[in-house]
């Protein structure tokens, strides 16, 4: 993979994309970088796009009904039990799902279902 040409590495994954500029842009990060296989390489292959990438493929339907995608802002999740907004990160959500607070309001709410 380090041989490939900046046309192989945009054809290749669809979240890279040329501006206008003459820029690379990441779609999942909004990173720009100008447009040298190396350095896209560099990123890909980065601990901020890793994560960045592993937070947001994560499927959060296991939390559902009570915790959603947030209204405002897509990259966070709402809390309808606590009123709470939370960061799109799997242990964080997991933390709160086991929390004192939700799980008395998960079960004072399925009480009355």
């Amino acid at each position: 993979m380090a041989n490939k040409s900046l046309a192989e590495l945009l054809s290749t994954f669809s979240f890279l994309s040329l501006t206008a500029d003459n820029k690379i842009v990441c779609d999942i990060t909004k990173h720009e970088m100008p447009p040298k296989a190396d350095i896209v390489l560099g990123h890909i292959n980065g601990k901020k796009f890793k994560k960045t990438m592993e937070w947001y493929s994560y499927d959060y339907s296991e939390f559902e009904p009570y915790i959603v995608v947030d209204r405002q802002n897509s990259n966070k999740l709402h809390c309808k039990l606590t009123g709470m907004t939370l960061n799109k990160i799997p242990n964080e959500v997991k933390k709160h799902a086991n929390g004192k607070k939700y799980l008395r309001l998960e079960l004072h709410e399925t009480a009355f279902v």
